[in-house]
């Protein structure tokens, strides 16, 4: 066992000594696509962005006075296209350009589907479709301080609240918290940490995203669809009047952010060395046709914790 262990300690460490820089030549015939993005919500009148893709290269970056790059350049928008929203079927508008964004004045309403359709003389056609759910229905809303501790010994509380769900087909939520903190070593605003640790209940743990990101939880009702669920989540410091939001979320997006997490989670270097071996790209979810983007859907309710 030692010899195996040995082994494998100096395995991983001739695999981060080893680094090289690989110059790769791009093709000159690369060919831009479409990225459609727009989430739709109740309560703001229908928006749309149409961008083009941009290729992997030093040309996309912006850099410092010593040649490195330190972000993306703003993307190519395109303003000459034909935008029209339909809402169940049926048309609902035709967008206007402005700013880079193509924005109507219709509202979606919640429990209708819509779809986008994008025609470019230069760049094509895309499509998107997606589903506005309604605002979750929750209840007993509470929470509990010093409940247990975490790994270095720092109090933990425990958030309670219960979900009824009414509708027969798959609904998907996305749970987050802030606090503001004035104390000796925090002084602002703070999202609130979910436990990753300490949360093994099935329905939280069912997405995967939340050993990817502590910030929010998201989960869909395939363990109560059609009742009810008490949910009970470990996270770090709460109190009265802390920040709390739950959004329903159509499948486009509770996807897009899922595999976003694992995606942020890659990119950020947050792999551990035991797993460096098994560590593997994650490609981000787009419901776009003949492009790339996300379009979904949410409705959100926002309020403030007690006790």
């Amino acid at each position: 066992m030692k010899v195996r262990i040995s082994i494998l300690v100096v395995a991983l460490c001739m695999l981060a000594a080893c680094q090289s820089q690989v110059n790769y030549d791009f093709p000159n015939n690369y060919k831009q696509a479409i990225v459609m993005n727009s989430l739709i919500t109740p309560d703001e009148p229908i928006s749309v962005t149409l961008s083009l893709t941009m290729p992997i290269s030093s040309d996309s970056y912006d850099h410092d006075s010593l040649g490195f790059p330190i972000s993306l350049k703003e993307p190519t928008y395109i303003d000459d296209a034909l935008v029209i929203v339909f809402e169940d079927g049926q048309v609902l508008d035709t967008l206007s350009y402005e700013d880079g964004i193509y924005i109507s004045e219709k509202m979606p309403k919640a429990g209708s589907q819509y779809k986008v359709e994008a025609s470019s003389a230069k760049y094509g056609d895309c499509s998107a479709g997606t589903y506005l759910p309604p605002m979750p229905a929750l209840s007993d809303i509470h929470y509990r301080n010093n409940v247990s501790v975490d790994e270095e010994g720092n109090p933990i509380s425990k958030l309670y609240l219960k979900i009824t769900d009414n509708d027969p087909a798959r609904n998907y939520y996305k749970i987050f918290m802030g606090v503001n903190r004035d104390e000796e070593s925090y002084h602002g605003y703070f999202p609130v940490y979910f436990s990753q640790t300490k949360n093994t209940d099935s329905v939280l743990m069912q997405s995967g995203a939340l050993v990817f990101d502590g910030r929010c939880l998201l989960i869909s009702d395939e363990y109560f669809s059609g009742g009810s669920y008490n949910l009970e989540a470990y996270c770090n410091w709460i109190h009265d009047g802390s920040d709390f939001s739950v959004m329903s979320l159509s499948e486009s997006y509770y996807e897009y952010l899922r595999t976003k997490a694992m995606q942020d989670y890659e990119s950020d270097g947050f792999v551990g060395t035991q797993d460096v071996l098994n560590a593997i790209p994650a490609n981000i979810y787009s419901n776009v046709e003949n492009g790339y983007g996300i379009f979904a859907g949410y409705s959100i309710l926002n309020d403030t914790i007690g006790r």
